[in-house]
């Protein structure tokens, strides 16, 4: 009799010890994720603030400046290339979340793409892998679109010139072209969490590479 209750209470401290131990990983995990969210967001945030302060807003009023008077290639507008090359790397690895980057920069996205779409064909002809982040995020982010409901991602030449007209006003401050419009805010992207801040690389001020990033 006593040593069944023995066997009794070792199955039960033992089966406690497990249990605890699979509510310790279930919370280490929640941890970790909520982590990597903040972390998230916190990129987000950062990224938005380069392209709306210098260098970034000179660029995007200079290149468009420089489209607006018929030069369709000019230095600057391969910072903003770059600048969505990045962009959309870091959200094909999940350092970034596709559904707030689309809050943030599709409607800049769209018409940018549109614009510079033969530049890059160009540039595939000795590389087809240019730029090949930028498109797999126009893609993404015109996915995102369409399951919330927004207009079509295809921008027409007047929209685009809309754009490029709106970009030269750009001061240091300005937000990304288009990202006042209503849509459905997500909470996340309000305000940074606590903790350390984590940043993603800053923009260059030298010249942009050409062709972005290869795919790893």
């Amino acid at each position: 009799m006593t040593t069944a209750v023995a066997e009794w209470g070792t199955l039960v401290f033992t089966g406690l010890i497990a249990l605890t131990g699979v509510f310790a990983l279930l919370y280490a995990r929640k941890e970790l994720l909520q982590s990597r969210e903040d972390t998230r967001i916190r990129h987000l945030i950062d990224f938005n603030r380069q392209f709306s302060e210098e260098p970034m807003a000179l660029y995007r009023a200079q290149a468009a400046r420089a489209y607006l008077a018929g030069k369709k290639d000019p230095r600057e507008i391969y910072f903003l290339m770059t600048f969505f090359e990045t962009i959309g790397l870091l959200v094909e690895r999940g350092y970034l979340g596709q559904k707030e980057v689309w809050e943030l920069f599709a409607s800049t996205v769209f018409p940018l793409y549109a614009a510079v779409e033969p530049l890059i064909q160009d540039e595939r002809r000795t590389d087809p892998n240019m730029y090949s982040n930028f498109e797999r995020l126009r893609n993404r982010l015109r996915q995102t679109e369409k399951e919330e409901g927004g207009p079509t991602a295809e921008r027409s030449e007047e929209e685009i010139l809309s754009f490029w007209q709106d970009e030269e006003a750009v001061v240091p401050g300005t937000p990304p072209t288009g990202s006042r419009r209503v849509r459905k805010r997500s909470k996340a992207v309000a305000a940074p969490g606590a903790g350390e801040k984590v940043s993603p690389p800053e923009i260059s001020k030298e010249a942009p590479p050409r062709g972005g990033t290869r795919p790893a």
